[in-house]
């Protein structure tokens, strides 16, 4: 029996939890989706995806303050816990695998588990607002202030003869589980905008169906442990419930009508905002559309939030054997006591013929893990990102009948892209562990784990964390926006301006032949003894041909070779037997090296001319706006024109025929204070040039 109480006590320490707070790390990405709303609910707005859907996804912790297990404990094959030898050898598989914290340096021993499976959900983007629907299955389980002497012992499996007859105080021990499911709706939209200033904020309805509870709460609570066999409780002052829920087709019987979904179903709320600074914003306006800005980029250099999670509580029917007890009991057999762990009702049958029993069959009440979030999020270059998120827990160890969180750091350094995420989220619990992970995103697939990092290093960890799910992401798109196509409105008025030969009437003035007989001054030809000047005159032109330096415009000619198309691409000096063709352009989003749809089609034109005629090469000379620094602006110009390169091979285009330069910033064609002239300035230069033998 002293086994049995000795293995329930090491299941209890390594099943716990780290915090409510599901997929940490990835949750405070900008492309988590739907996946965001379990950090901030306000993050669902204004997101990067037009269309979210989560199709399945589960987070499961276990983690605690007391005991430390080595990692071959977690082996697939050849695990220690399976190994022969430690069969009926407790403490000889205790002593090479558990490292305990000294008792006499913690005043409580604390237990944790939660298990979230997130169901289908989704969110929908419609301009400035943001509606999603949630649904999860959530399971906690906790026990606190226990007391870390009576911990030892029963690790001891009751054989420390120290403590028998000794008065062992267990007084506010709390021991809690509830499960429960949850369907939400959501609303998020922008509430402010001011250009460097924006300011979002949502909110989170749930509807919460009662699955599970149970918990067990001592005012006052003493054992004594008479022998290895035998335990006495000298005092007890306990509050006890549990739910027969599961007894019941619980979903078919809560929403079988509208009255009983509001008797059995409770509800909770979300509520957040975030705050983004948005120094460069003109960055992100849209070239074709004035005042409107990129939906498929980030737009803030520092992002802050505040939230309120959980806040509700959650009602279950109570069991035959609940209610509260007190008193004494007299000496238990162990063994016979071990009927007890057949079954929570069998427990409360126990109780119930042992103690002063107050029966209660009215429901019970647990309110929920209230938490408050705050977060920091600062964007460090591009796609770098830094995130320092805390989670405060409201009424924590010693309050009855209330699920709680743990207060929590995390800092989240991460790089994150429209198909791709990677991040490290370094924890501090209130546990007092430190846990180092990994996320990554791929596509609909994400995967992660809080401590991952402790598993690999070893070779104690306090517990492990694993998350994942599979979604369906529809992103924005600004290209979209680009189908205002200024072709539309020119048809229109072609036909229009075709009608317009409706100036035939004017065949109508042909009457006017009428002033014909206007041939009358033809009596005009008076004013030839004009002429007579003329030859006077004609000695006078003698001195015109002085205008012969006239020939001075002979160096306009030299304008004529208008070499200028040389000039022009300073970055190549051109040979005796080159002649430069032609230039062509094309240009490039911000921070971006991948080349446009309309860019491919620009550089196949080149590619058919460059294979077209053997001796005609391409020089390649890339460009960016002056957004960044200078070093990065030239690698950037330099990724480009070998984008361009690849492009050009890959259509047949031998790659010795091409060249590169990269400039960078160093030579704008247009204006950058403005963003038409940016949008010029990043740009690939494509110069041909024949080889004349």
């Amino acid at each position: 029996m002293r086994n049995l109480f000795s293995v329930l006590l090491v299941i209890f320490f390594i099943t716990n939890r780290i915090s409510a707070q599901i997929f940490t790390g990835f949750s405070t990405s900008n492309y988590a989706g739907i996946s965001s709303i379990y950090q901030n609910p306000a993050a669902i707005a204004d997101g990067r995806y037009a269309f979210d859907m989560n199709l399945v996804g589960l987070d499961l912790s276990l983690f605690n303050n007391y005991i430390s297990f080595d990692t071959e404990l977690l082996k697939l094959e050849d695990n220690p816990m399976f190994d022969s030898k430690y069969q009926g050898a407790f403490q000889q598989f205790r002593n090479d695998f558990f490292n305990e914290v000294d008792f006499l340096t913690i005043d409580q021993s604390r237990v944790h588990q939660n298990l979230s499976v997130v169901g289908p959900s989704f969110g929908l983007t419609i301009g400035k607002h943001t509606f999603a629907f949630t649904s999860a299955a959530r399971q906690y389980m906790s026990i606190d202030n226990l007391d870390p002497t009576t911990t030892d012992f029963v690790l001891d499996e009751l054989l420390n003869q120290n403590l028998w007859n000794v008065d062992l105080d267990n007084d506010k021990l709390n021991i809690q589980t509830a499960a429960w499911m949850e369907y939400g709706l959501a609303y998020g939209r922008e509430i402010y905008s001011d250009k460097q200033h924006f300011l979002k904020g949502a909110i989170h309805v749930k509807a919460l169906v009662a699955m599970f509870g149970a918990y067990l709460y001592a005012d006052r609570l003493q054992v004594n442990f008479r022998n290895e066999d035998t335990v006495k409780v000298n005092i007890s002052d306990v509050r006890f419930g549990y739910s027969n829920n599961l007894k019941d087709d619980i979903l078919g019987e809560t929403f079988s009508s509208a009255d009983n979904f509001f008797n059995r179903a409770s509800f909770s709320l979300d509520i957040g905002f975030e705050y983004e600074w948005r120094p460069k914003y003109a960055d992100y306006e849209l070239a074709d559309k004035p005042g409107e800005y990129s939906r498929t980029k980030n737009k803030y250099k520092l992002k802050a939030g505040l939230c309120f999670r959980d806040m509700g509580a959650i009602t279950f029917d109570r069991g035959v054997y609940a209610g509260a007890f007190e008193g004494f009991s007299f000496d238990w057999d162990l063994d016979t006591f071990a009927s007890a762990t057949d079954g929570i009702e069998t427990f409360g049958e126990l109780m119930n013929d042992t103690f002063n029993m107050t029966s209660n069959r009215d429901p019970f009440t647990v309110r929920l893990p209230v938490s408050m979030g705050i977060q920091v999020d600062y964007n460090i270059w591009r796609g770098f990102y830094i995130n320092l998120a805390a989670n405060l827990a409201f009424d924590q160890n010693d309050a009855p009948l209330m699920i709680h969180e743990l207060n929590r750091l995390t800092l989240t350094p991460r790089y994150e892209h429209t198909w791709f995420d990677i991040g490290v989220p370094v924890t501090f619990d209130g546990l007092n562990n430190i846990h180092a992970g990994l996320y990554a995103r791929l596509g609909p697939l994400f995967v992660g784990s809080s401590n991952c990092w402790n598993m690999l290093i070893g070779p104690n960890v306090r517990g492990f964390n694993f998350y994942g799910g599979l979604k369906v992401p529809i992103a924005f798109s600004d290209k979209k926006k680009k189908k205002k196509i200024k072709l539309d409105p020119e048809p229109v008025p072609e036909p229009e301006t075709v009608l317009e030969p409706q100036p035939e009437p004017k065949p109508e003035p042909k009457p006017e032949p009428k002033p014909e007989p206007k041939p009358e001054p033809e009596p005009e030809p008076e004013p030839e003894p004009e002429p007579e000047p003329e030859p006077e005159p004609e000695p006078e032109p003698e001195p015109e041909p002085e205008p012969e330096p006239e020939p001075e415009p002979e160096p306009e000619p030299e304008p004529e070779p208008e070499p200028e198309p040389e000039p022009e691409p300073e970055y190549y000096d051109k040979k005796e037997n080159e002649e430069i063709i032609t230039e062509k352009r094309t240009y490039f989003e911000s921070g971006v090296s991948s080349i446009s749809d309309e860019g491919k089609e620009l550089l196949k034109k080149v590619a058919t001319e460059l294979i077209a005629d053997v001796d005609v090469k391409a020089v390649i000379h890339g460009h960016t706006d002056d957004v960044g620094n200078t070093a990065s602006n030239i690698i950037l110009a330099e990724k480009r024109a070998n984008n361009v390169r690849t492009y050009l091979i890959e259509q047949g285009v031998p790659a010795e025929r091409l060249e590169i330069v990269a400039s960078g910033e160093g030579e704008p064609v247009g204006d950058n204070q403005t963003a038409e002239g940016r949008r010029k300035n990043r740009r690939v230069e494509i110069l041909l040039v024949r080889l004349n033998e």
